[in-house]
């Protein structure tokens, strides 16, 4: 299961978007957030599709998957600067 928050701006675009995932599900967690929970394959279409929503979602587990995106910014910063 993997984890990541989201603003609530961007909620319909969540809900159009994971095509690898299934059982979905959103829980507000604050006034501007909610957090989105799904099955997901972990691939190169998954982060960048976190990716494309930009500083609006954040990978929050599993620990493995939030390390791999924190590889995959880095990589992209280091190219970049």
């Amino acid at each position: 299961m993997k984890h990541y928050r989201v603003d609530k701006m961007l909620k319909s675009v969540c809900m159009e978007e994971p095509r690898e995932g299934k059982d979905i599900t959103i829980v507000p967690s604050d006034e501007a957030h909610f957090t989105v929970r799904l099955d997901i394959v972990v691939s190169d279409q998954f982060f960048g599709w976190i990716l494309a929503l930009g500083d609006g979602a954040k990978v929050l587990g599993p620990n493995d998957v939030v390390e791999r995106m924190k590889e995959v910014v880095k990589k992209a910063y280091e190219r970049y600067w």
